[in-house]
Order: structure tokens, then sequence, then C-alpha cells
């Protein structure tokens, strides 16, 4: 949910399911799922509501999100979240925990998947406890500053995470992946860019009378619609 207009998980929370995937170094994969959470760090996240920032709020719905019973007592699933800025040396989307296994709590599991130059990083926990201590990481986020521009590169970021994604697990079993937007706020230039970019909230154009498979009753020009092929 993009909480440019109205509070909630910035941007994406991406589930990759994988019961089958061997990731490197190890015999039998025993992660199910691996979460990837992107927050939406550009400088508009900076602005109020009644004494809390946009990015305060997106970072406590995130760990929101991960704290529903299904993944709290989950020892298979793995964490990870990524940010996208401009600004103190990042440009776009870029993982910013966990970065190496001393980052994951006690009693979780580092788990990196991938090829050489394009791994992706995960904690998992190993009881409901541990999974406490890594819902508690997301508390230390709340102190990060948003930076750069204040325009929101949603439809250009969720592709390019795609991608990377792709890249580095590969064609794996099982791909589920939860997108939530507003489909506010939108400035993208590259591939997944469309109508209802802008500078200020579009709503969502959808077709009457929609044919079965005809891209969900979205609008086949809008970013919307290139998104979710994408995905």
């Amino acid at each position: 949910m993009n909480s440019k207009q109205r509070t909630g998980l910035s941007i994406v929370l991406g589930v990759v399911a994988s019961a089958a995937y061997a990731a490197p170094a190890l015999a039998a994969d025993p992660v199910a799922d691996y979460v990837t959470v992107i927050l939406d760090q550009t400088g508009s996240m900076l602005d109020e509501t009644n004494g809390v920032t946009r990015w305060v709020d997106a970072v406590k719905a995130a760990r929101g999100v991960i704290a529903v019973p299904a993944y709290a007592n989950s020892t298979t699933t793995a964490y990870g979240v990524w940010t996208f800025k401009q600004g103190d040396g990042q440009n776009g989307t870029k993982q910013i925990w966990p970065l190496a296994a001393a980052d994951c709590p006690p009693d979780t599991e580092f788990r990196q998947v991938g090829t050489t130059g394009n791994f992706s990083n995960y904690c998992q926990p190993t009881d409901p406890i541990s999974h406490a201590d890594v819902l508690a990481k997301f508390d230390g986020f709340t102190t990060l500053t948003p930076q750069g521009e204040w325009l929101t590169p949603l439809a250009d970021t969720l592709c390019a995470t795609m991608q990377s994604i792709f890249a580095s697990v590969g064609a794996i079993t099982n791909k589920t992946i939860v997108f939530e937007s507003d489909a506010g706020e939108n400035v993208s230039t590259a591939d997944c860019s469309g109508d209802g970019n802008s500078l200020t909230p579009v709503p969502w154009t959808y077709l009457t009378n929609v044919p079965n498979g005809n891209e969900w009753g979205m609008s086949l020009a809008s970013w919307q619609a290139k998104v979710v092929r994408k995905l």
C-alpha cells in the first residue's frame, strides 16, 4: 500500500515461495517462503499526520504484516528488507537488512539465495521468540531518514525488483507476489510506465465488459496493468 495517500506498507510485500528450490551450499532448502519488504524512503515520506511521518507509519505497517499469526509461528519463513530512495549513496532499490550473517538476531538462520554478485539476504526465525526479535528490528528502521526527490518511481521500482528477484532465484517452482497499492503518485520512465504517471494521485482506469483474461479490468496502457503483467 503506497502510504503517500494513506497509511500502510509503503510499496510491496513480496513472498517468493519455493519448497523445492535449493539454495547454494544447502542440500535442501528449509525455507518455504522468502518475504521481501520494500519501503518507500523518498523525501515525501517525511510528511506528517498527527506528528507521525509517513515513513514511520509505513515501517510500522510492514512490521504489522509479518506479525500476523500465519507468520508468527512459522519456522520456514525468511525475511529481508529493501528501500528505494535517491541520496546517501543510493539511487533506486537497495537491500538494507540483513547485509551479513551478523545482522540476524540470535537463534535465526542467515539465508542467502542467488548467484555471485546477485545475492539476496534473509533472516529465518527458528521459533516464535526469534521471530519476535526479527519484528524488533523494524523498530530501528523508524529512525532512518527519507531522502532525495519527493517523487515515487513506483512502477520502475516494482518492475526492477521483480527482475532482480528472478535473476537471483531463477525459475523456482512457485512465486507468490502480494502487491498492494492505492495507485496514487507514480513518476516512472522505464518499460512499466504508462497511462496514469503523475505527480499527483490518478485513479485506476477500469474497462467495462472485460473479456476473460483481459488485464483484470485495467486499462491496457496503464502502468498498473504493466506492473501486474511483469509480476
